[in-house]
C-alpha cells in the first residue's frame, strides 16, 4: 500500500480512494489501473495472509477467524517487506517448504524462523 500511496503522490489511503473515484481496474483513466505487461514476469509468486487482520473484535459467533490466515496478500519480492514477514513464514511452512528454503526466501534468521513456527505451532493447539 505503501508504494501504491508514494506512486500515486496520495497522503493516505482516503484521498488514494478519492482519486479512483469508484472506476474500473481496466479504466484508463483510473490514477491505478491494470495493463497488459509487454514482457511477462518470472519472479515467483507468493502468498500470505493479509497485515492487519486481528482477532480482537472476534467472537464465537462471527466469522472473523475463518479469514484470519487466507492467502489475501501476493508478494513477488519477500526479502523487500518489513511489515507481515511472520505471516510469509508461516504460509512457507504451511505449503511444505523446509527452513532452509523459508530462511532463504524471507531473509530471516533460522532461530527466529524456528520460534515463530514453534509459537504458531502452541497457539494450533
Amino acid at each position: 500500500m505503501d508504494y501504491l500511496l508514494s506512486l500515486t503522490n496520495s497522503q493516505n489511503v482516503t484521498t488514494l480512494d478519492s482519486l479512483i473515484a469508484k472506476r474500473t481496474a481496466w479504466d484508463n483513466s483510473n490514477i491505478l489501473r491494470l495493463e497488459t505487461s509487454l514482457l511477462p514476469r518470472t519472479n515467483e509468486i507468493f502468498k500470505t495472509a493479509r497485515i492487519g487482520l486481528s482477532l480482537k473484535k472476534g467472537t464465537a459467533s462471527n466469522q472473523m477467524h475463518s479469514f484470519i490466515l487466507l492467502p489475501y496478500r501476493y508478494l513477488t519480492e519477500p526479502r523487500r517487506i518489513n511489515k507481515g514477514k511472520v505471516h510469509l513464514i508461516l504460509a512457507l511452512k504451511e505449503k511444505g517448504s523446509q527452513i532452509e528454503e523459508i530462511c532463504k526466501i524471507t531473509g530471516v534468521r533460522r532461530k527466529s524462523v524456528e520460534k515463530y513456527i514453534d509459537k504458531f505451532e502452541i497457539g494450533r493447539q
